[in-house]
């Protein structure tokens, strides 16, 4: 067991350097000095900012300086959302208990990462997976197709989401991801998964989608004025055309045409018109 030489006998040894190294000694020990009592004090500088930017070296660096390491569930949650998988293999290979919550998993599909995501899927005899209704709901809303497709066809992990999810893929116009959706079993168990609400026919972004859904299920197709009216205000008439030629109950108000006109519309305004439905 090796000991400590006194202070004294440290000092006596020092005095018999030359001037140049005695220097050197003393700044290499005031660096120290400096690390420890600065460095775990920057944010920047903590293994949780660290595995957010994924900083492997910093993270190496303030493991074997023998800083102080504090770290919590932000590392991976961050490393997660942020796409790092080269970090979340070093957490793993480190040993250390890995703190983490659902966030991890729910906005790595946020954000599309699938590489992530298929990271987590290959721990899971080590780990127990956290995820909700945000992780598919969230990759629908910004329209991260090829997560969704994952989460379908790769993961073989159980299917969390909400009726949002379906109702995200049909405004992005999404006719594919829509014909994928509906032949998951999933929707057959909770036929509230695959039923359109109101929003989800008065904000089709196009005629495809709006043939989809009268065409999948005809009992459950109900719109409110918004459908033509949002149409109108956004300058979308393929979807004004639509409704005119579907032979449904027409149904807008008169914030459909004011809409167009101050928006600058001239070609929605002139198909008012030639229309003739406004006159009805």
């Amino acid at each position: 067991m090796s000991q400590m030489l006194p202070n004294e006998l440290i000092e006596q040894i020092v005095q018999w350097l030359p001037p140049l190294h005695r220097f050197q000694l003393s700044t290499a020990f005031r660096f120290l000095v400096i690390q420890r009592q600065t460095v775990p004090f920057l944010e920047a500088a903590t293994p949780d900012a660290a595995s957010c930017k994924g900083q492997v070296d910093l993270l190496n660096y303030l493991k074997h300086n023998s800083l102080p390491f504090q770290y919590s569930s932000a590392a991976m949650d961050g490393a997660s959302r942020y796409g790092h998988v080269t970090i979340l293999q070093w957490w793993a290979d480190l040993g250390e208990p890995l703190l983490y919550t659902k966030d991890a998993m729910n906005w790595a599909s946020r954000n599309g990462h699938t590489q992530v995501l298929e990271w987590w899927k290959a721990q899971k005899d080590r780990y127990t997976l956290q995820y909700s209704d945000e992780a598919m709901d969230w990759a629908a809303e910004h329209n991260q197709s090829e997560t969704i497709k994952w989460w379908l066809l790769v993961s073989n992990l159980w299917i969390h989401c909400s009726s949002k999810c379906v109702d995200w893929i049909s405004r992005h116009g999404n006719k594919e991801l829509l014909q994928l959706w509906f032949k998951q079993p999933f929707v057959r168990w909770f036929p509230s998964l695959g039923r359109p609400s109101l929003d989800t026919i008065d904000y089709a972004p196009n005629a495809l989608i709006l043939d989809f859904w009268l065409n999948q299920d005809r009992a459950s197709f109900k719109s409110s004025t918004m459908a033509m009216d949002f149409a109108s205000q956004n300058g979308n008439l393929g979807v004004l055309q639509w409704w005119k030629d579907s032979g449904l109950e027409l149904r807008f108000t008169s914030a459909a045409i004011d809409g167009a006109r101050e928006n600058g519309h001239i070609i929605v305004l002139d198909w008012w018109i030639e229309s003739a439905i406004a006159a009805k």
